[in-house]
């Protein structure tokens, strides 16, 4: 039997996690993560895997902090984003590395697991993984992949997000379409457009419905995913 599965470098996603899962019913899965600046500064324990795949404890000599993404303020509350700035805590071999900028980004957990070591949620890159919604807030790549995957049973994890510059009379707003693709051959776009829009975050206390009713942006927009 295979008892133990590791992942390195690349974070799984919820249904990667549920097909290994239901191939190896048996066995303890782990995981490194890689930042591509810093060799494996976190690790996923026994209870996170249950959890989320992207949950991470930083490794017993490494020091995580989270910056301000673009600035230089620290993050510290529970449920908010930033940088992550790795510490190598020296150990006597070579240069020790103070709050090195990993161009990675992380959300601070609120209620850790039960090792009582701090977690954090992987959300993905500087300037690469998220969308600004003007006003203030983001929304993140990984949180798009999150409220998919509550709707797993009604639409495949391929999806596109298609960002462009709406209009009215007055003023643009930005606008999203977001092109998925369903199991069944009867699917109410709008629908399911109107309920999704209700469970993105854009930040810790902010939903994207909550943007649309500031008209910072306009209604969420869902069409098909070509095959």
């Amino acid at each position: 039997k295979i008892r133990v599965i590791i992942f390195e470098l690349e974070t799984l996603s919820q249904r990667q996690y549920a097909m290994f899962k239901r191939i190896f019913p048996n066995a303890y899965f782990s995981a490194l993560f890689g930042s591509s600046q810093v060799h494996y500064p976190g690790y996923t324990c026994k209870e996170l895997w249950q959890d989320k795949p992207n949950l991470y404890h930083p490794l017993p000599d490494v020091l995580w902090e989270l910056m301000e993404i673009g600035g230089n303020k620290l993050v510290k509350k529970a449920g908010e984003t930033g940088e992550i700035v790795t510490t190598k805590i020296f150990n006597g071999a070579g240069m020790p590395l103070f709050r090195y900028r990993t161009e990675d980004c992380a959300r601070i957990v609120k209620t850790p697991c039960n090792c009582k070591v701090k977690t954090y949620e992987l959300v993905g890159r500087v300037e690469i993984d998220y969308i600004n919604i003007p006003g203030g807030g983001r929304l993140w790549k990984a949180e798009i992949e999150r409220v998919i995957d509550l709707y797993k049973k009604d639409v495949e994890d391929d999806y596109e997000l298609r960002v462009s510059e709406g209009s009215d009379s007055i003023y643009s707003r930005l606008r999203l379409e977001l092109a998925v693709r369903p199991y069944g051959q009867i699917f109410d776009l709008t629908n399911f457009a109107r309920e999704i829009e209700k469970k993105l975050r854009i930040g810790p206390n902010q939903l994207l419905i909550s943007a649309i009713k500031k008209k910072s942006c306009e209604s969420l927009s869902c069409v098909l995913l070509p095959k």
